[in-house]
Order: structure tokens, then C-alpha cells, then sequence
């Protein structure tokens, strides 16, 4: 196919990424923006983890505050 060559692929490529177009129409454009459903758990879980993280440190603070005695 001249197509594949043109964009120096092979034509095994180019008919991966055009069947896995047509599998996905609903999610054809990902981004920044817009992510597809799994990616955007799982961008929503690393966020929530990095949030408790930090709260947990705060505690771990405060703790340390109201009981000097404790390490």
C-alpha cells in the first residue's frame, strides 16, 4: 500500500491503528482533555493516593506537635 510507505510504516501498522479506530468510536479522541474511561480512573485513583499521602504527612505532623514524646 503507498499509503503505509508514504508514512514509512509498514502496511501491518497502518491496518493495526485503522481496525483499532474502528473498534473505539466512541473514544476516538484522547487527549489531555478527554481521556478514555479506564485512563481516567486511574488518573482520578493516582490523584486521590497523592492527596492522601500529603494528608497523612500533615497528620503525622501534628501528631508529633501534640505528643513530643512520641516518634
Amino acid at each position: 500500500m503507498d499509503k503505509a510507505r508514504n508514512l514509512g510504516m509498514s502496511e501491518k501498522t497502518l491496518y493495526g491503528w485503522i481496525a483499532q479506530y474502528k473498534n473505539d468510536l466512541k473514544h476516538l479522541f484522547v487527549g489531555p482533555g478527554y481521556l478514555k474511561p479506564d485512563a481516567q480512573a486511574t488518573r482520578d485513583l493516582e490523584r486521590e493516593n497523592r492527596e492522601l499521602k500529603e494528608e497523612l504527612e500533615i497528620l503525622k505532623k501534628a501528631l508529633r506537635i501534640v505528643s513530643p514524646d512520641r516518634k
